[in-house]
C-alpha cells in the first residue's frame, strides 16, 4: 500500500489536488478507506466531505485551476471539447441543456455564481473520483 508521499510522487495528479481530496474525505485514513469504493463505483453513493453542496461547492472552488488543468488534459488526450466531456459525465448522460452549459462556462472563466451548484459539485465528484482511480491504479487493485 503506497503512503501519501509516495502517492504524492507517483501520480499524475497535482499535490495540491491530491492533498485537499484526502483532507476533504477527512485525513488519509479515511480516504484509505474508501478510496477503492470511490475508483470501482464513483462518488454516487455519498462519501464523506462530497456529500453536500456545502462542502462540494467550496472544494469545488478552491480547487478550481488544478480541476480545470485536468479537465483539459482529459479533454484533449480524447480529442474532445471540455464541454463534450463533461457531457459524457454520467450525470447528464451526453445531454447537457444550455443552463448546465452557461454553469460550465462561468466555472471555467471564473464567473461562478452563488446559485452555481450542480457543475462545482460534479467538479468536486470528478477531482475525488480521479485522485482515488490514480490512488487504486497506483496500488494495482483495480477490478474490472
Amino acid at each position: 500500500m503506497k503512503t501519501l508521499k509516495q502517492f504524492v510522487k507517483e501520480s499524475h495528479i497535482p499535490e495540491k489536488l491530491i492533498r485537499a481530496t484526502v483532507r476533504q474525505f477527512g485525513g488519509w485514513q479515511s480516504f484509505r478507506e474508501c478510496y477503492h469504493d470511490v475508483a470501482k463505483y464513483g462518488m454516487g453513493g455519498g462519501f464523506h466531505g462530497f456529500i453536500y453542496y456545502d462542502d462540494t461547492v467550496p472544494f469545488a472552488r478552491k480547487n478550481r485551476k488544478e480541476i480545470i488543468q485536468m479537465l483539459f488534459d482529459y479533454a484533449d488526450e480524447m480529442d474532445v471539447s471540455v464541454e463534450a466531456f463533461v457531457a459524457s459525465f454520467e450525470f447528464f448522460n451526453q445531454k447537457m441543456d444550455s443552463e448546465d452549459r452557461m454553469e460550465l462556462y462561468r466555472f471555467l472563466s471564473r464567473n461562478i455564481k452563488k446559485n452555481d451548484v450542480i457543475i462545482p459539485n460534479l467538479m468536486a465528484w470528478f477531482a475525488a473520483e480521479e485522485v482515488c482511480r490514480s490512488y487504486d491504479e497506483l496500488n494495482d487493485e483495480l477490478y474490472y
